[in-house]
């Protein structure tokens, strides 16, 4: 069996929004003072392309840009599978292959508003000088 986790992935899911008991709610971003590769994006965002087999982008899910891509994630699984919406591993995989082809060697997925609100993140807590 394969050994898949954060680490094998290169990957790390991280709190990116919070919502309070009371209502409020704040963009939360990880900005360790030891490293500019380990900081994490803020705030609720949105993974959308612009025409099928684009490269896809992020963006902060409230910018209008996103009206205009189409989105690429979607929920699959809350609590069991969405009837009509999970589909079956092997067309899974064949989607991936397909996609694949379409995202640049070294690609970067950060769109330029959402670069914008994380290096004004890091201004404002003066990291990384």
């Amino acid at each position: 069996l394969q050994k898949m986790n954060r680490d094998t992935m290169s990957f790390a899911t991280k709190l990116c929004h919070i919502t309070y008991a009371d209502g409020k709610e704040r963009d939360v971003m990880k900005t360790p003072k030891s490293s500019a590769a380990k900081i994490s994006l803020p705030g609720k965002m949105f993974v959308g392309r612009e025409a099928e087999g684009a490269a896809p982008v992020v963006l902060p899910k409230d910018h209008p840009r996103c009206q205009e891509l189409e989105p690429v994630m979607r929920v699959v699984y809350n609590k069991r599978p969405i009837p009509g919406i999970f589909q079956d591993f092997d067309t899974i995989k064949a989607r991936v292959q397909k996609d694949w082809t379409s995202i640049p060697p070294n690609g970067n997925p950060i769109s330029p508003e959402l670069q914008e609100k994380v290096d004004k993140i890091l201004k404002e807590r003066q990291h990384f000088k």
